[in-house]
């Protein structure tokens, strides 16, 4: 064991009866009599979550470290600034592309809806333009 993760089983273990509320919350499967007999090692914590939830040990202890950061640190956001910036940047690049898709799809709608009725799509078109040059008209007689 090196030395953070001494630190880190002894912040665990001093921080023991506010997580292990947050465990109960957070894995309301977890048999609260097993989760007071581990005394707060980390370990034996670790092994009794993955057990009751399926999960993977090293997912489990990555989300005790979350609870464990909220119990010590519960005014510190669950995001960084920089964590907070990457999400963003990964969600403007995703609207960006589906804004590409549905601009591509919509087009190649409208252009089949065009080859298939040209009078129809033409009279449409015609009727919205006299439409927009009336309520421009009237309002440039307005002003």
């Amino acid at each position: 064991m090196d030395a953070e993760s001494s630190t880190e089983a002894r912040s665990f273990g001093q921080e023991f009866p506010k997580i292990s509320a947050l465990i109960r919350e957070e894995w309301p499967v977890v048999d609260p009599a097993l989760l007071e007999a581990t005394n707060g090692d980390v370990d034996s914590v670790v092994a009794l979550v993955a057990a009751a939830t399926e999960h993977t040990r090293v997912l489990v202890r990555r989300q005790l470290e979350e609870l464990r950061r909220a119990a010590v640190e519960p005014n510190t956001p669950a995001f960084s600034v920089a964590d907070w910036n990457e999400l963003m940047r990964r969600i403007q690049s995703r609207a960006g592309g589906v804004a590409r898709d549905l601009k591509s799809q919509a087009l190649e709608e409208a252009t089949v809806q065009v080859r298939r009725n040209p009078i129809a799509s033409l009279l449409v078109a015609l009727g919205l333009g006299f439409l927009l040059g009336l309520a421009l008209r009237g309002n440039a007689r307005r002003g």
